[in-house]
């Protein structure tokens, strides 16, 4: 379960895709903030403090990836977690220099994702941490 009050800001162009996991964070205990692309986030990292950034990474204007180079150039050291269905070998290559990211690709389980946000802001026991993730619930 998420610590109250943490916040976390969620940014995918796909209205079914951001609305689902605004809705399973906000029952988790999170306070989320969505943008519908990464112009929209890019604005809204300069005017808020988070514990967490969620990314889709194929987005017009400004992608995932680069809304994440952006965050680490402004000495943003919050973990972000970029969601991908596919990474081109260029970008994959650029993750190596972004500490505190993590990937996760579509399609993943609700359940997946959550434990993957909770391991991100410190949530889960080391034990957690070392069990695979299950579910039954995914995203597309």
């Amino acid at each position: 379960m998420g610590e109250l009050g943490k916040r976390v800001l969620v940014a995918d162009d796909d209205e079914g895709v951001r609305r689902l996991l605004e809705e399973v964070l906000r029952r988790a205990g999170y306070r989320v903030e969505v943008c519908r692309d990464g112009s929209e986030a890019f604005k809204r990292l300069g005017s808020g403090t988070y514990d967490l950034l969620v990314f889709d990474h194929h987005m017009p204007k400004v992608t995932g990836l680069n809304l994440a180079r952006m965050a680490r150039l402004a000495g943003m050291a919050v973990p972000i977690l970029l969601i991908t269905s596919a990474l081109e070998v260029q970008a994959e290559a650029q993750l190596h220099e972004l500490d505190g990211l993590q990937v996760i690709l579509k399609p993943f389980g609700i359940e997946d994702f959550l434990l993957r946000v909770e391991r991100l802001l410190g949530g889960s026991s080391e034990e957690e941490q070392n069990t695979p993730p299950t579910g039954t619930k995914r995203v597309t």
